[in-house]
C-alpha cells in the first residue's frame, strides 16, 4: 500500500500546497501559529506586512526572527521529526576526495562566472549572456553526476 503525504493542519490537504487559492489559508495558519508562540513578534510582523517602516538591521532582525518561526511551523506542518542520530540516516552520495574535488570545481566555476547557479537563469533573462556558461555547466555537471552515480550503483 502506497503511503500518502499529509499535512498536520486541519482542513488543509497536501495538494493544497500547489493551489494558489489556498495560500491565504496557509498564511492564516502561520499567523495563528506565530500569535501563539510570540504575540509581540506577530504584531511587529503584521505591522511590517501592512506597510510599516522597516529599514536596515531592524528589518533584517524582524525577518530573521519570523523565518525561524516559519521554519518551526513548516517542520510541524509537514511532520518532520529529527531525533538524535536521524541525520546519520541521510545517505551521503559524495565522500572524501570526490567531495573536495567537486566543491573546488564548484567554487572555481562560481568565481570565474560571477554567477550564482541559482540565479543564472534569471541573469540570462536579463540579457547577461555569460550566465549561459553557468547554466551549461549546471546541465553538464548534473548529467555527469547522474551517469557516474548510476555506474557506481551498477547501472549501464
Amino acid at each position: 500500500m502506497a503511503s500518502t503525504l499529509q499535512l498536520n493542519l486541519d482542513g488543509f490537504e497536501y495538494e493544497d500546497v500547489y493551489r494558489a487559492s489556498q495560500l491565504p489559508l496557509l498564511d492564516a495558519r502561520f499567523d495563528a501559529w506565530l500569535a501563539g508562540r510570540d504575540g509581540a513578534l506577530r504584531a511587529r510582523y503584521r505591522d511590517y506586512r501592512n506597510g510599516g517602516e522597516g529599514v536596515g538591521p531592524d528589518e533584517s532582525g524582524l525577518l530573521i526572527a519570523v523565518a525561524c518561526e516559519l521554519e518551526d511551523f513548516l517542520v510541524a506542518a509537514f511532520g518532520v521529526l529529527l531525533t538524535a542520530g536521524s541525520l546519520n540516516q541521510i545517505p551521503v552520495v559524495l565522500r572524501g576526495w570526490e567531495l573536495v574535488i567537486g566543491a573546488t570545481l564548484f567554487g572555481i566555476g562560481w568565481g570565474l562566472s560571477a554567477a550564482c547557479p541559482g540565479t543564472a537563469p534569471a541573469m540570462l533573462g536579463e540579457g547577461k549572456l555569460l550566465a549561459g556558461f553557468t547554466v551549461l555547466g549546471i546541465v553538464i555537471g548534473t548529467y555527469l553526476f547522474g551517469r557516474l552515480h548510476k555506474r557506481e550503483k551498477g547501472g549501464d
